[in-house]
């Protein structure tokens, strides 16, 4: 399974099922629950704000090495309020069919207000020009950011765990 690796910890992606097998073969360091959600084009309700807008042109792809995982961030957007960055999410994981929806990050001082939606909304809008589904990831004690995707029409698709284990 992963006995090739060289790292003493692993980001296992699971399902529930199969920690107990986990369990058997690693030393778990932690686990922590995540939703995900999917978005039928039917259910979205949009939220434009003028004050929303690409950071990355589309079609110009920036790309990190987390580890041994590559995020491509292919569409960004932030709000602004004058000319202060104050919300922003992009997307990570795309493809020609799907996209996930990941880096939403909203300053301190400017949450509660709606931000997140209006940057989520204008992420959807552009997947679902580019004929995209969107899908949303968000950790289970992450209560407001589940509350924002279904406040778009995001419905719930399933669970599974990031096991980090230790060999």
């Amino acid at each position: 399974m992963l006995h090739h690796l060289e790292f003493p910890n692993y980001l296992v992606h699971t399902f529930s099922p199969l920690l107990p097998s986990l369990k058997h073969l690693f030393t778990v360091r932690e686990v922590q629950l995540n939703f995900v959600y999917t978005l039928q084009t039917q259910d979205f309700y949009p939220q434009p704000d003028a004050r929303v807008r690409p950071l990355i042109p589309r079609g110009f792809p920036i790309s990190y090495n987390v580890g041994e995982e590559k995020i491509s961030l292919e569409t960004f957007y932030g709000l602004f309020l004058e000319d202060q960055l104050v919300c922003y999410g992009g997307t990570q994981f795309e493809d020609e069919e799907w996209a996930e929806i990941a880096w939403l990050r909203t300053e301190e001082a400017h949450q509660r207000r709606g931000y997140g939606v209006k940057v989520v909304s204008a992420i959807v809008e552009d997947l679902l020009r580019e004929r995209k589904k969107p899908v949303y990831r968000v950790t289970a004690d992450n209560v407001s950011s589940r509350r924002l995707a279904e406040k778009l029409g995001f419905n719930l698709h399933s669970e599974f765990l990031y096991v980090t284990v230790r060999r």
